[in-house]
C-alpha cells in the first residue's frame, strides 16, 4: 500500500514538472518577442505615434538620451520628448541597426545601435547612437523599464 502511494505521488510530481516545462517558452521565442517590442518602439517614434510610443514604456521607467538634460520618468515627459522631435520637418526617424538580447531572470537587457535620420538644414543627417534598454513583462507585454541612448563617440 505504501509503495503504491509513493509511486502515484512520484508520477504526479513528474507530470507536474513536465506540464510546467511545456508552458515555458524557449529563449528564441522570448527573444523574438522582445525584439518585436523594440522594433515597435522604433516604429512608433518614427511615425510620431504618441500612444504607441508611450505605451511601449513600463508603468515605472527611466529614459535618458544625449539630447535630454534630465532623466524622463513620466508619460508626460515621453510625450514632450516625442513632440519635440515631431515638430521638425521631416520628423526624425529611428532604425535599429544592431541589437543583442540577454535575459537576466525575467528581464531582457537589449544593447545595440540605432541609426537616427534627422533634419540638418536642407539635408538629412545620419546619426548613429548606442543604446541599452531593459525590458520587463508588464500587463502581458514586453515594456521598457530603463532606456539609455547616447551618441556614438
Amino acid at each position: 500500500m505504501q509503495f503504491a502511494f509513493a509511486h502515484k505521488a512520484a508520477t504526479v510530481a513528474v507530470v507536474a514538472v513536465l506540464v510546467g516545462c511545456a508552458s515555458i517558452k524557449p529563449v528564441d521565442a522570448l527573444t523574438e518577442e522582445v525584439e518585436n517590442a523594440h522594433r515597435n518602439l522604433a516604429k512608433a517614434y518614427s511615425a510620431c505615434d504618441e500612444p504607441a510610443f508611450t505605451e511601449a514604456y513600463a508603468e515605472n521607467f527611466s529614459f535618458i538620451t544625449s539630447n535630454t538634460r534630465l532623466t524622463i520618468k513620466t508619460k508626460d515627459g515621453l510625450r514632450a520628448y516625442l513632440a519635440g522631435g515631431c515638430r521638425l520637418t521631416p520628423n526624425p526617424t529611428a532604425a535599429i541597426t544592431t541589437q543583442s538580447v540577454r535575459f537576466v531572470g525575467a528581464q531582457a537587457v537589449v544593447t545595440g545601435q540605432y541609426l537616427f535620420r534627422v533634419p540638418a538644414g536642407a539635408k538629412i543627417a545620419d546619426v548613429p547612437q548606442n543604446f541599452t534598454a531593459l525590458f520587463i513583462r508588464e500587463a502581458g507585454s514586453w515594456r521598457v523599464a530603463a532606456h539609455h541612448v547616447s551618441l556614438v563617440p
